[in-house]
């Protein structure tokens, strides 16, 4: 699957659930994140490998690894870097609901589970708003 294929399907998703494409457009905001490669990558972290994980433990839903960088300080993030981790433009989104099982969602984006709902973070945002309206439409929005 090329790049290109993957944001079309994206875009289509996001259109075909885009009932309240106003109120899901205020919910995605431009950030700055880590990315790192693998779980294996994650071990370099030590105990900062925490920030990608949920509360239970487990990995994040989605197919990458991503998450704010501003809980590191700047050897972190050097140790980070030299685990394979980059510092990337991406997006964060309001999650409420896990969607890892919905097929046809688009590659490129993660969603952590916290109590007071979740977050995801997307590298496009295309991604950003159809995993963030899949994800408001299986909790009823």
């Amino acid at each position: 699957m090329t790049e290109d294929f993957g944001f079309s399907v994206a875009k289509l998703i996001g259109a075909l659930l885009g009932d309240y494409i106003g109120e899901i457009n205020e919910r995605i905001w431009p950030r700055r994140l880590l990315w790192m490669p693998d779980a294996d990558s994650l071990r370099e972290l030590g105990e900062k490998a925490w920030a990608f994980k949920n509360l239970d433990g487990s990995f994040p839903d989605g197919d990458i690894l991503l998450t704010m960088p501003v809980s590191f300080n700047w050897a972190e993030l050097a140790r980070a870097k030299r685990a394979g981790g980059k510092l990337i433009n991406g997006y964060k989104f309001a999650y409420p609901l896990s969607v890892k099982d919905v097929p046809g969602l688009p590659l490129g984006w993660c969603g952590y589970t916290s109590p007071s709902g979740g977050i995801g973070y997307a590298l496009s945002r295309d991604v950003a708003f159809a995993v963030c309206r899949a994800s408001f439409a299986r909790k009823g929005y």
